[in-house]
């Protein structure tokens, strides 16, 4: 059944995301090079700002569609196409060059597609090989890619994991397309079982896909992205691979700290990196915490 949220919990929700966003937003934007561009971005996030204060009162679970970059997305889950949008058309955080006009680039993590979006808007002859796990979440990324004619892109509807086979794949119950969707209980905290819809998913390794040199592999996947970067150096795929644009999410298991697995793996493959995150002080022990890593194979 669709639901209406509070005006109050709408408020709270809005002054959060003001404070954690906005100043970060705009400075973002004032660093874009082209004043055209800047400003068209601009204007585009305070359209962006004003849809997050309004959008909390519709009803949910229902598809609606938004223009960016001149493209049409259908847009399941509004609060999850708000984060997208910032993070990657205001932050940029997939931003990467490339010597070659069409460059290859696995999208791992697809969602409803603005991410390919992005890239076709960097690069408009690149090409795209794209993987998102959830059934509904799929079926609109396939609509948004036919929509907007996007050539040379292939999708896949399977999660990425260790092996291949069946995996167990967790969703919010009322929140189809959402961004924290995962094949990670934990990735859910303590939220009761009746919230959390589980189904099961088709699971493949990354390596499968690897066939010749990959510009950029970008990878949000809500923590599975340590076995797959085991997986990928296990298979000896790294070498093939020239830039990595990968989210690790910290503490999704309050007790484990395993970040530095990932990076031994990009040092042992050659790649340096960079990290960035958005937490806040005070930090407080044992909260998730989302890392952006980007890493470039070392010359």
């Amino acid at each position: 059944m669709e639901t209406l949220r509070s005006p109050a919990a709408s408020l709270r929700k809005f002054r959060r995301f003001c404070a954690a966003h906005v100043v970060s937003g705009l400075s973002a934007i004032s660093r874009i090079p082209s004043a055209s561009e800047r400003n068209a971005a601009f204007w585009l996030y305070l359209k962006f700002v004003s849809r997050l204060f309004t959008a909390p009162f519709l009803p949910t679970g229902r598809i609606s569609k938004e223009k960016v970059v001149g493209a049409e997305l259908a847009v399941l889950d509004y609060g999850t196409f708000l984060t997208l949008l910032s993070e990657i058309f205001f932050r940029r955080i997939y931003y990467f060059e490339s010597e070659s006009p069409s460059p290859l680039i696995l999208d791992a993590g697809s969602n409803i597609g603005m991410s390919i979006l992005f890239f076709k808007h960097l690069y408009p002859r690149c090409r795209v090989v794209g993987f998102e796990p959830d059934p509904q979440t799929f079926e609109v990324l396939k609509s948004n890619i036919r929509q907007n004619r996007w050539d040379h892109v292939e999708v896949f509807n399977k999660a990425l994991h260790s092996t291949d086979g069946e995996i167990a794949f967790y969703t919010e119950a009322n929140r189809a397309g959402s961004g924290k969707m995962s094949t990670v209980r934990e990735r859910f905290g303590n939220s009761p079982a009746p919230f959390l819809r589980c189904q099961t998913v088709e699971a493949v390794q990354l390596s499968r896909f690897i066939v010749e040199e990959v510009d950029l592999l970008k990878m949000d996947i809500e923590g599975s992205e340590r076995a797959v970067m085991k997986e990928l150096s296990d298979a000896n795929k790294l070498r093939f691979i020239k830039q990595i644009v990968l989210e690790y999410h910290h503490h999704l298991n309050p007790l484990e700290d395993r970040l530095s697995e990932v990076l031994r793996i990009l040092e042992e493959n050659g790649f340096g990196y960079q990290i960035s995150s958005g937490a806040t002080a005070p930090l407080a022990p044992y909260t998730i915490q989302p890392i952006l890593i980007y890493a470039y194979r070392r010359h």
